[in-house]
């Protein structure tokens, strides 16, 4: 994980992983991003500026379904 711009051992690593592909498809599906925030270094798993950290309480990932299906 990343503490204060280092990368060290810790819990919780891949939320962010989950957080970025569910990002991914947001975005190329056409939905609209609420709230999204990059990682402050490139990640190794997904192309840099699709990423979207997540530290919980503070850093979320939001998206919002913006058409209605019936």
């Amino acid at each position: 994980m990343i503490a204060e711009g280092e990368l060290v051992d810790g819990i919780g690593g891949g939320t962010c992983q989950i957080s970025g592909t569910l990002h991914a498809a947001a975005f190329f599906g056409g939905l609209e991003i609420v709230s999204r925030t990059p990682h402050t270094r490139p990640s190794s798993y997904i192309k840099l500026g699709l990423d979207a950290a997540v530290a919980y309480p503070t850093i979320d990932f939001k998206d919002r379904k913006s058409t209605r299906l019936n």
